[in-house]
């Protein structure tokens, strides 16, 4: 086997050994501080109403995982969990108003659908990580 082919397959099977990581992490149970911290960073940097376009759930609902007397569902903290690997490196390099106008344009890297329904509409790791590379490809321009 050549040395290209040998290279291709250790990133694909590190590519893989990494999406099954990030898959194993956004099932585990999440702690209400987690929920604190996810919801706020969103809310800083996006608004209300996007938080909780983005976590599939109505504004006053988001309000209630703020104050703790709420739990979001598995998949609402699973969209909370990339939204924030999706937004953090546009933050990073731009800020949250350039986050949220990215989330609402189409985008090629998805098939000319927004990052945000993507986000919202999808319902396991695997949908959401291209949202998430599609991102971090954005912030290194």
């Amino acid at each position: 086997m050549s040395s290209r082919k040998v290279v291709g397959a250790a990133l694909a099977g590190a590519a893989i050994g990494a999406l099954a990581v990030k898959t194993a992490l956004a099932r585990r149970p999440c702690t209400k501080p987690e929920v604190l911290e996810l919801t706020s960073y969103l809310l800083e940097h996006l608004g209300r109403d996007v938080t909780a376009y983005l976590a599939g759930v109505e504004p006053p609902v988001v309000e209630g995982w703020t104050t703790g007397s709420a739990e979001p569902e598995p998949l609402a903290v699973d969209r909370l969990r990339f939204a924030c690997d999706t937004i953090r490196p546009i933050v990073d390099v731009y800020d949250g108003e350039t986050a949220q106008a990215w989330l609402f344009g189409m985008n090629e890297w998805l098939d000319d659908e927004a990052p945000a329904f993507v986000l919202r509409s999808g319902d396991r790791p695997e949908a959401w990580e291209p949202v998430v590379e599609a991102a971090q490809a954005f912030a290194e321009l």
